[in-house]
């Protein structure tokens, strides 16, 4: 007896206004590493735009990649220039010290730190080539003396009527010059022992009343002597130092 093999072909129907397009990828349609379109068998992602695309892309202005500054990457921190360091002094410039120095190259000398006898800080005053503290805490003549030498000043020296009244306009009070006849009563002389060739007393003064071997300069421009052991603010004086 014979079997008669019957082989049915079933095909999937196709949908209608479909067209399967089942020829082969061009090669030049081959994809170099972006996304293909399978229907092109383009790549539509290139990792770089081609002299092709320059039409289409300057359309859009996405022709030109993006480059990162040379100057400046993602990640790297900013660096301030070497001149210029936030709370520095200039370069070659260092902090304020007592020192008869302008030490922060700012024009002032020992506008800062120098305290005398107490922590309370004198202010610093100019005048030609000389700076001035002016000291508020009240100390004994002597012990203002001391003070102003410790910080490499002296208690001051005053020459002229230009400098006696810059002097009233800084003090806060009745304050101790270094003039004084300690040694040797009714010779005045300043600390370095030489004699004044300006004086700007008071009318009756000095008179030595109870003792006094002290000058003090009044507010009103005018000298007294005084009684060395009262309480006063007080004068220091230095030439100025080159830095």
């Amino acid at each position: 007896m014979r079997v008669a093999l019957v082989i049915v072909l079933v095909t999937a129907p196709t949908l209608p206004g479909c067209v399967i397009d089942r020829s082969p990828i061009a090669a030049e349609g081959a994809s170099d590493g972006g996304a293909d379109d399978r229907d092109t068998g383009q790549d539509t992602h290139p990792d770089a735009a081609s002299a092709d695309d320059a039409e289409l892309l300057d359309a859009f202005a996405t022709l030109d990649a993006w480059d990162e500054p040379d100057a400046h990457a993602h990640g790297d921190a900013y660096v301030l220039p070497d001149a210029f360091v936030p709370g520095d002094a200039p370069a070659g410039c260092a902090a304020e010290s007592c020192n008869r120095r302008d030490d922060d190259c700012d024009g002032l000398v020992d506008e800062s730190g120098c305290a005398v006898g107490s922590e309370a800080d004198c202010a610093a005053h100019q005048l030609g080539d000389h700076v001035y503290l002016v000291c508020p805490q009240l100390l004994r003549w002597t012990a203002s003396r001391d003070g102003c030498a410790g910080v490499g000043y002296a208690l001051v020296t005053i020459d002229s009527a230009e400098e006696n009244t810059a002097i009233i306009d800084w003090i806060p009070g009745d304050s101790w010059i270094g003039l004084n006849d300690r040694n040797e009563e009714d010779r005045f002389v300043w600390l370095d022992g030489t004699e004044p060739t300006f004086t700007s007393w008071a009318d009756g003064e000095p008179n030595n009343f109870f003792g006094e071997d002290c000058t003090l300069l009044r507010t009103t421009k005018e000298w007294n002597d005084s009684n060395c052991d009262d309480g006063h603010t007080f004068v220091c004086e230095a030439e100025i130092l080159p830095r």
